[in-house]
Parts: structure tokens; sequence; C-alpha cells
């Protein structure tokens, strides 16, 4: 599994980064730069300690030639191009990065997406996955009235 900036830092927040992936999380560097820029921040320690605990891996990379000129950020173009050399799934927020993912045949999905995938495999409950995503907006993570509304019924119907 490959993620973004976004991604990673939303459940590093949270403490869960288990739900990203039980096994190894794949970074390109550009991705481990932007976090760092964060510092002391506690979604920086847990990563950090996930990196040397092996269960990050960071790993720099040429970005994709069909990416080059792409207008999205070096982390989504790094990111993208990590999942695609390893064929890899790719947890990335920005609808722009998951057209260009597409383009690539790299399957992307959101943060949302991921929360559901983990209640339907029952790493965590439906209160659990509401409450996590409560918890990453009120720390800054956006999304739409709309959106919020489709993602509780999507929740209500696993």
């Amino acid at each position: 599994m490959v993620t973004n900036t976004s991604p990673l830092i939303n459940f590093g927040k949270q403490g869960r980064l288990d739900i990203i992936c039980s096994n190894v999380i794949l970074i390109p560097e550009a991705v481990y730069i932007e976090i760092l820029r964060k510092e002391s921040s506690p979604e920086v320690l847990i990563i950090s300690k996930a990196i040397k605990d092996k269960t990050i891996i960071v790993e720099k990379i040429r970005i994709h030639s069909l990416l080059m000129s792409a207008r999205i950020g070096q982390g989504e173009k790094e990111a993208i191009t990590l999942a695609y050399k390893y064929k890899c799934n790719l947890i990335i927020d920005d609808d722009s990065a998951r057209s260009y993912a597409a383009l690539l045949k790299v399957e992307a999905r959101g943060t949302l997406s991921v929360l559901l995938h983990a209640v339907k495999k029952k790493k965590i409950t439906k209160p659990e996955a509401k409450k996590l995503l409560e918890a990453m907006i009120s720390e800054r993570f956006y999304i739409s009235t709309e959106l919020y509304r489709e993602y509780l019924e999507l929740l209500s119907k696993i």
C-alpha cells in the first residue's frame, strides 16, 4: 500500500496508521519531506516511530514520465509513481491526483474509502469510523456536507 501525505497525517493524528495497512506502508521521499515540515507534532512522532520500526518505508523514486507536467504536487506525483512501480493500491485524497493515477491504471482511493473498508473488514466498528472521521474533520480534514452525508449513508448500509 502506498499513501500520500494527507491520509497518512489524518490517520497518524488519530494514532491509527493500522487502518491504512496492517503490513507495510510505502511512501515516497517527497511525502516524507512534507510530513517532516510539521516538526514535532504528535502525528510526525507517530509516523517517525513507524519509519524507525519499518512499518513505513520511505523510497526515493523518479517520477513517471507521464506525470512530469501534471498539475499536482510533487508528493502526489511520486506516490502515484511508487504505486505504479509496485502495482499496488494508493491512498490519496486529491481528486486530480486520482485522475492521473487512473491514467496509469493505479487503483486509488481516499480516506473515506479506507474508513469504510476498515468497517467492512471488521478492523473498526461503525461508531468508531464515524468518530474517527469527526476527529479528522475537527483537525482540519475538509469534506463537504454532502460528502459527509453520503459517507454516513454508506456507513449505515454496511
